[in-house]
């Protein structure tokens, strides 16, 4: 687990306070109605919280992630820090290795005490989850995102 290098004083104690990573899944569920074939739907989304928490809640916004290696430009991430746009690595290949640096999000922090600019790496992630919101929805965590 990473920490953050700014600790936060109350009453006279230290707290370290883990960062937030951002999970980046594509998840799918399918539903009957009737007879005949399912109904399916794919839908990526983010999960910001402690890398060693939940990888995904039913209020998780979708993300404007095409794949590891695209993105939607005219569209921005909101992360906890601020929002900004993903920029894939020139190199970004779908099949690289986990922990293979994929892109970034970079931009101006909001709110709190600093300004100034935000960057987190994106990295190759391999991992599933499901999520029960009404249906089943089986996810595949594809990037992970942590601060710089």
């Amino acid at each position: 687990m990473r920490f953050s290098a700014i600790s936060l004083f109350a009453a006279g104690l230290v707290v370290t306070m883990a960062q937030d990573v951002g999970k980046v899944a594509l998840c799918n569920d399918c539903w009957q109605l009737g007879t005949g074939a399912p109904t399916c739907s794919d839908n990526n989304y983010i999960h910001w919280g402690p890398e060693d928490g939940v990888d995904g809640e039913c209020d998780d916004p979708p993300s404007v992630f095409d794949s590891p290696c695209e993105a939607d430009s005219s569209s921005n991430i909101e992360t906890p820090l601020g929002e900004g746009p993903y920029t894939p690595e020139p190199d970004c290949d779908a099949n690289a290795e986990n922990g293979t640096l994929m892109g970034t999000i970079v931009g101006l922090r909001s709110g709190g005490p600093g300004g100034g600019v935000f960057k987190y790496n994106c990295y190759k992630e391999l991992d599933t989850f499901t999520n029960v919101c009404g249906f089943t929805y089986a996810c595949n965590i594809y990037l992970i995102c942590r601060q710089a």
